[in-house]
C-alpha cells in the first residue's frame, strides 16, 4: 500500500467507481481533473462478475491517481451479503493498489489483519465510540 498524503488546506474530493465498464473506459485525466482520490467499490464490482486478480482500474492507477478502495456491507448501504471476513481477504487482496483502505470503525476490530497490513483509516457510519482503544 502506497502512502498518501492529504493536504489540509483544502478538502480532497472522492470519486466513486461502482461499475467495471466505468473504470475500464474513463478517461485518466479526466478524473484527475474531477476529483483527488479514486473509490473502487470492491461489493459493487463482485456484483458483476468481478474477481480477485482481475484489475479493471490499472489505467487508473497507472497515470497516478490514489486509489481508495471499500468493501461495503449490506448495513452500510453495500451490494451482496458480504461477511466482515469476506470485506477482509477482499480489502488485503487489493492492498498493493491502494493509496487508502475505508473500513467502518465498527468493524475494524474484526478486521485484524488488514489493521495489522495498513496505516490507519477508517471511516464514520452509526458510530458508537468504542470505551478503550482499537
Amino acid at each position: 500500500m502506497e502512502a498518501f498524503p492529504l493536504a489540509p488546506q483544502h478538502p480532497n474530493i472522492v470519486g466513486s467507481f461502482g461499475h467495471i465498464n466505468d473504470l475500464i473506459s474513463y478517461d485518466s485525466q479526466q478524473v484527475r481533473d474531477e476529483c483527488d482520490i479514486v473509490e473502487i467499490r470492491l461489493d459493487l464490482l463482485l456484483q458483476q462478475g468481478w474477481q480477485l486478480g482481475q484489475t479493471p482500474w490499472a489505467g487508473l492507477k497507472n497515470a497516478g491517481l490514489p486509489l481508495l478502495f471499500t468493501a461495503r456491507c449490506c448495513s452500510e448501504g453495500g451490494a451482496g451479503q458480504l461477511t466482515n471476513h469476506d470485506r477482509e481477504n477482499l480489502l488485503l487482496n487489493v492492498s498493493a493498489d491502494a493509496a487508502l483502505i475505508d473500513i467502518e470503525l465498527v468493524n475494524a476490530r474484526e478486521m485484524v489483519a488488514l489493521r495489522h497490513h495498513c496505516q490507519h483509516t477508517v471511516s464514520y457510519t452509526h458510530l458508537t465510540l468504542p470505551t478503550k482503544r482499537i
